[in-house]
């Protein structure tokens, strides 16, 4: 079963609420964080640990580079997440 992570954010959280998160993942980050943008949740998440899979890291199948994940930390920050790498 899966669960639809923006829509648990929006049911249980408050903006008044500090919220951390630790992401890994599993490349599936690269669906999860544009739908927390484009839904406009991002700015519930107060704090992220975030694992950012791209295909410079060993044993990784992705066709994401590291530049896109600096990218996707840049875009979480901008929507006023904490964002830190996570290994």
């Amino acid at each position: 079963q899966v669960m639809d992570f923006v829509d648990f954010l929006r049911r249980r959280v408050r903006p008044e609420d500090f919220v951390v998160l630790k992401m890994d993942i599993e490349n599936s980050e690269w669906t999860l964080i544009p739908a927390l943008l484009d839904a406009g949740a991002m700015p519930l998440i107060d704090e992220l640990f975030f694992e950012c899979h791209h295909r410079e890291t060993p044993s990784t199948k992705t066709q994401h580079t590291w530049h896109d994940c600096k990218q996707a930390y840049a875009d979480m920050r901008a929507a006023g997440v904490w964002v830190h790498e996570w290994f």
